[in-house]
């Protein structure tokens, strides 16, 4: 199976999964990266390698992602003009001592009911488990991944200032599976936590991290046993998933 022909359905899919619940307040802060990253994701692709066509490397139809001769990425709508201190000031003063801090008498969200993860584990089905935010636990094709995972207790530096978690997590990040490998979609804070993705590559040895372009000085140095660096339109293979790297 092609690619581009499951690619829209699985992505559907899985982000319904996540919809209908906020873990954290919006996150306005980005680790130092290329603005283009901001448009990726990193969909996996149900291409079970039983009676699949021979793997390919890319998808033909999508353009590499664009950049100049120094290798610096380009803004697909062109150079964004920045707005002069007078605004930029004001703008970050309130979102530090507003949307980075705790409300007083703000309503805290009730945790949902869900299935206990380890029901799910004693099958043998498939399966997508939302963690919360953009964190996905999923069972696919004999392999197990994290999407954007993150139990730091903020977005933000260290895991410790920035947008406060809102809502409990289901269960602590010892209590995971083995993972077979991480997608990371880009590297907002509240998509590529360290102190995160530090603690699975310690629990599990096997780790392989999968993300886009211009993240590998970052992942490289997390002690992962593999990191994976896809540009757009490129796939990689975990056993029976295809992975692709796509522009959104």
């Amino acid at each position: 199976m092609h690619p581009s022909s499951v690619i829209g359905t699985l992505k559907q899919d899985l982000m319904l999964q996540c919809r209908g619940g906020v873990m954290m307040q919006e996150c306005c802060i980005s680790m130092a990266g290329k603005a283009v990253l901001r448009a990726f994701v990193l969909t996996v692709l149900a291409a079970f390698l039983a009676g699949a066509a021979p793997a390919e490397t890319r998808i033909s139809s999508i353009p590499r992602a664009p950049r100049g001769d120094d290798g610096r990425f380009i803004n697909l709508a062109g150079e964004i003009p920045h707005a002069p201190l007078s605004v930029r000031l004001p703008f970050f003063w309130r979102r530090i001592m507003g949307n980075f801090r705790t409300r007083s008498g703000a309503a805290r969200p009730s945790a949902a009911p869900v299935r206990r993860l380890e029901e799910l584990l004693a099958g043998s089905g498939d399966f997508a488990y939302w963690i919360g935010h953009a964190t996905v636990l999923v069972r696919m094709a004999g392999q197990i991944f994290l999407t954007d995972p993150i139990w730091s207790g903020a977005a933000g530096p260290y895991g410790r200032f920035g947008a406060a978690r809102l809502a409990e997590l289901p269960f602590g990040i010892e209590s995971l599976p083995s993972i077979d490998f991480v997608l990371i979609s880009h590297n907002h804070y509240d998509h590529l936590d360290i102190p995160t993705l530090k603690s699975l590559a310690r629990q599990h040895p096997d780790l392989v991290l999968i993300a886009p372009l211009g993240t590998s000085a970052v992942l490289e140095d997390l002690g992962a046993s593999g990191v994976e660096i896809l540009d757009w339109g490129d796939t990689t293979r975990r056993a029976g998933l295809e992975i692709a790297c796509l522009p959104v």
